[in-house]
């Protein structure tokens, strides 16, 4: 009964036009900004965290932080899972471990008590991963739950550490298992085989793990650190290529500087992101330049490169910042012309979009090059507007996520050369699926109820996905029913 007289009044208010306008109430989203952990899940001790910055993945420090996200970082140092999941460490960290040995593979255990509302990356440090050794190198494939992220990278006797996206959806409250599975690749065969494990055969030491939500949380890093590809020569047959550091901090520390040259040629391959060259250096103090050296073959497979470089606590080994450049190799000595190249999202936060894309490069020397354009995914370009200090600048208008190739190209000595980067977009949102959010901007509010309104008088049509979020009751149609039911809900905010 009560059901029939609603509609009646509700008939009534629209054939009278008697309708209040509602003021739209504010949403307040408070910042949720999670709880820093002590311990990775309950078996690491507590360390010095990394942050997305750290690892040269770029958030703005002034971002808003809302209650969809929840920052931290878990650093895991001491082995606290078996390979059974009885959550019973079986001391697989730390160690040298071969395939065969018992407790392979490695693994290890996060808890999450809440979900990343964006992103996640999980960050590695090992010792003599040998990526790079003759016919049947070792390939140790890396697993979250039950989702493949990627392999190992490094070289024989060497630390290396590296980093992978993790998807979101791999991860689930409570118990998350990292796993590493120690085996090789049979290059004799067309097409290589990857075997996850192969016995008798090859070992890796893992130091410690570290899962990144959200933008992580970090301490104790320096206040500078940046990275640019200065100087590249041919002696022989190889290429040797620079890359200086900058570092400033606020107090004297002791560094250790690892540089590592990345094959990027073969993006769909299971050895994707391959090591084939390092260098490390020890400096010390406040204010610190210094450079490494790589070695590239000149018959290397043309396509990108990169040179990531990670800077460590000289003492502890955890990571301090980290930074990577990337380069295209044609077959000839590579030009470190650009520098600095970035890209900045107009928002951070989620929203229905367009977003602009705002680019950056540096020239080393303006007056050497010409024609400078950015591209985006080499198909729109635009004409770059570049400054008296050879600070270069333009936008994309991005209506959709992804991951976009930014790349500056120029004119030099006739040569056209470029510099690339990429960038990923997660946070344009589809159409609204909130009953109530007709329009589908997010908000429940006076205009959703004025375009139902327009609908059950016949002045206006919605589109099939408008249709379900007016059908407020469910029960598969729109009526002054649902009208009467979004008026109730708006006027209760």
């Amino acid at each position: 009964m009560k059901k029939a007289i609603l509609c009646l009044l509700t008939v009534a208010m629209i054939l009278s036009g008697c309708l209040f306008s509602l003021a739209e109430a504010p949403a307040e989203t408070g910042g949720d900004y999670g709880k820093l952990p002590t311990e990775g899940g309950r078996g690491g001790r507590s360390a010095a965290p990394l942050t997305y910055e750290d690892l040269g993945i770029k958030v703005p420090e002034d971002q808003k932080v809302n209650a969809y996200l929840n920052p931290r970082t878990y650093v895991l140092t001491k082995d606290n899972e078996n390979s059974s999941h009885t959550h019973t460490p079986d001391g697989d960290i730390d160690v040298y471990l071969f395939a065969e040995d018992s407790r392979a593979p490695i693994e290890v255990r996060f808890d999450l008590d809440k979900l990343p509302g964006r992103d996640a990356f999980i960050c590695i440090y090992a010792y003599d991963c040998d990526e790079f050794n003759g016919n049947t190198p070792e390939y140790d494939a890396i697993y979250v739950n039950n989702t493949k992220i990627g392999a190992m990278t490094g070289q024989d006797d060497e630390w290396n550490t590296t980093y992978w996206s993790v998807p979101v959806s791999a991860l689930k409250v409570g118990a998350n298992y990292v796993t590493i599975h120690i085996g090789r690749v049979d290059k004799t065969q067309t097409p290589w085989k990857y075997e996850e494990y192969y016995p008798n055969w090859w070992a890796i030491r893992v130091q410690w793990i570290q899962l990144l939500l959200d933008g992580g949380s970090g301490v104790d890093k320096p206040e500078k650190f940046s990275v640019n590809l200065r100087n590249a020569s041919l002696q022989g047959s190889t290429i040797y290529c620079e890359a200086g550091v900058e570092i400033e901090s606020t107090k004297s520390r002791d560094y250790e500087v690892e540089y590592s040259l990345v094959d990027r040629t073969s993006s769909a391959s299971e050895t994707y992101m391959q090591i084939i060259s390092t260098d490390a250096k020890l400096v010390s103090g406040k204010k610190v330049s210094t450079y490494g050296t790589l070695k590239l073959p000149l018959s290397s497979p043309k396509g990108q490169y990169s040179v990531q470089v990670m800077l460590r606590d000289r003492n502890t080994k955890e990571i301090l910042a980290t930074d990577e450049k990337f380069f295209d190799f044609d077959g000839s000595v590579p030009s470190f012309d650009i520098t600095n190249l970035k890209a900045v999202l107009s928002e951070e936060d989620y929203t229905p979009g367009p977003i602009t894309m705002k680019v950056s490069a540096d020239i080393t020397n303006p007056s050497a090059i010409k024609d400078v354009k950015f591209w985006l995914d080499g198909k729109k370009s635009v004409k770059a507007k570049i400054d008296s200090k050879g600070h270069a600048t333009g936008s994309f208008q991005i209506t959709k996520n992804g991951v976009y190739e930014v790349e500056i190209r120029y004119v030099k000595g006739g040569k056209t050369l470029n510099s690339k980067i990429y960038v990923t977009v997660a946070n344009i949102t589809g159409p609204s699926s909130t009953k109530g959010d007709i329009n589908g901007d997010g908000k429940i509010n006076d205009a959703d109820c004025k375009l139902l309104r327009e609908y059950l008088m016949g002045v206006t049509k919605l589109t099939s996905d408008e249709l379900s979020r007016a059908d407020m009751d469910e029960d598969g149609s729109v009526t002054v029913t649902d009208y009467a039911m979004l008026r109730q809900a708006v006027l209760g905010q």
